[in-house]
């Protein structure tokens, strides 16, 4: 069961990055976006980068003995630097714009998925523990 979960997580993280891979470098078709408001850019940033952080942190804590400030700083490094390589990806590689902004709002981001991590982690094992105990 053990090698099962550590498959989730990491297969968690890969779908993750993936996605968030796609979503940044996928052409603009100029369209409006039905849920399109002044900033809504910057509040996908934040979202989909809080993920991100809450996904790493999973991994870390699942094949580490790392307390979390070292967690969470490494966390929001990771994060707020693959936004910000993906914004020199999106201007050099695709018809994408590069914004500093973007990068600030990733690193919100980051940091907005550890502050929710302890909930998250509480939450997943609650559900963990309830699915391991249902055949019982």
């Amino acid at each position: 069961m053990i090698k099962a979960k550590r498959a989730i997580i990491i297969a968690a993280n890969i779908l993750w990055l993936g996605i968030t891979f796609y979503l940044l470098v996928k052409p603009d078709d100029g369209q409006p976006k039905r849920f399109d408001f002044p900033g809504s850019d910057k509040v996908a940033h934040v979202i989909i980068f809080a993920i991100m952080s809450s996904l790493i942190n999973i991994l870390i804590k699942h094949f580490s003995q790392l307390n979390l400030k070292v967690i969470y700083t490494i966390s929001i490094l990771a994060v707020t630097a693959f936004g910000a390589v993906m914004e020199i990806v999106q201007l050099q590689f695709f018809t994408r714009g590069c914004e500093f902004y973007d990068v600030v709002a990733d690193f919100g981001g980051a940091a907005l998925g550890c502050m929710l991590f302890p909930i998250t982690y509480h939450t997943l094992r609650k559900l963990n523990s309830n699915f391991d105990n249902r055949g019982k």
